[in-house]
């Protein structure tokens, strides 16, 4: 997390997709979130990276907003995942989950038995 803070925070790390995003929806800030991302800058691309030099993975995205549902499509077996998806866990940062609960321990177990834990990480 101190790398990333660093290397220009969670602010850099949307400028990165700024071309993926609305920019002219509003935030909470009463601006737009383009107005917010006018002076964002990323000072070390080896930490928030570029869409154009990823570390070793890109794929599909499965997105939840929360654990319970994450949870529920994980044990689902009719689930159609492969260990080339990303599943991605809205709401679950310093500010989205009340007081930065765990989420290391995000429900792998399912996955772990169709992939194999090497895989597993890869996909959750």
């Amino acid at each position: 997390m101190e790398e990333s803070y660093y290397a220009g925070g969670l602010r850099a790390l949307i400028k990165q997709i700024e071309d993926r995003l609305d920019t002219t929806a509003l935030t909470v800030t009463g601006k737009s979130l383009g107005e917010n991302l006018e002076r964002a800058e990323v000072y070390n691309d080896d930490v928030i990276r570029p869409l154009s030099n990823p570390i070793y993975h890109e794929g599909p995205a499965l997105v939840f907003d929360s654990y319970a549902e994450m949870k529920t499509a994980v044990d689902d077996e009719s689930l159609d995942i492969t260990s080339d998806h990303v599943m991605m866990l809205r709401n679950a940062g310093p500010q989205g989950g009340t007081g930065m609960r765990e989420w290391g321990m995000l429900p792998t177990d399912s996955a772990n038995q169709r992939f194999g834990p090497k895989e597993a990480r890869r996909c959750v």
